[in-house]
């Protein structure tokens, strides 16, 4: 007996250093994830940078070279075109807003197009749902006949039952006979005749529905296509465009 007290600390302690290891290896296991995700963040940065620190300091260099030609090259178009340059820089800041107006307008038209899409699905996935309704409800005959047939399996049952005088079984076989019963339901002829003609109904509704949607759908598609192809040509050319506008400015009168 005066082994156990010892037996029992030494069974603590090795459940100490279970727990212990367990909880080192759960910090080894996230260690080890966040180095391999350390490892491939600093592999695309590597990748991304591959001889960058040659070719950007190169681009700076141009950029420069480039701002200050830029500069002088204003100044001497400034010069030569006088009265001119409030009229252009108008005329420039005019034919941009017209442009942003005619992009934004495209996408508008985008999101009409995403809208409309939207409802079609929608509509398809109605008709789809009354198209499983209907299904469900040819086979309900079928259905009810079968619980009918489970349900006069559970009468028998608790026929035997009650021959062999085992009440346990008698209840129970009530209970889920009555449960299947009263989860039945069984129309009359003309009352399930009506219930078909009108899920019948339900699905034409459903299909024109669905017809119409989609008509809508590609129609504001077409629609956005189109704006948006008038919008990326306008975009490609508006140097050209500007420039024959610029062309047109006049210089104001005295």
């Amino acid at each position: 007996m005066a082994d156990a007290p010892d037996l029992d600390k030494l069974k603590a302690d090795f459940k100490k250093l279970q727990d212990d290891i367990a909880a080192l290896n759960k910090k080894a296991a996230i260690a080890e994830s966040a180095i391999k995700t350390a490892e491939a963040q600093l592999a695309e940065v590597a990748k991304a940078t591959e001889g960058y620190d040659k070719s950007g300091p190169q681009m700076q260099h141009e950029l420069d070279d480039d701002e200050k030609a830029i500069a002088k090259k204003r100044s001497l178009a400034e010069s030569n075109i006088k009265d001119l340059k409030d009229a252009i820089d108008k005329k420039i800041a005019e034919f941009d807003k017209a442009l942003a107006a005619q992009g934004k307008a495209a996408g508008s038209a985008a999101d009409a197009a995403a809208k409309a899409r939207a409802a079609a699905d929608g509509a398809m996935q109605d008709l789809q749902d009354k198209q499983a309704a209907f299904a469900a409800l040819k086979d309900n005959p079928k259905a009810a006949a079968a619980k009918l047939k489970e349900l006069k399996g559970l009468l028998n049952e608790i026929a035997k039952a009650e021959a062999q005088d085992d009440s346990v079984a008698v209840y129970l076989y009530v209970v889920e006979a009555a449960a299947l019963a009263d989860d039945m339901s069984i129309a009359a002829p003309d009352a399930y005749r009506a219930q078909l003609v009108d899920s019948q109904s339900q699905i034409e509704k459903a299909k024109n529905a669905a017809a119409a949607k989609k008509a809508d759908f590609d129609k504001a598609n077409a629609a956005a296509a189109g704006a948006r192809k008038k919008f990326e040509t306008a975009l490609a050319s508006r140097r050209a465009d500007l420039l024959k506008v610029l062309r047109e400015v006049k210089a104001p009168g005295p």
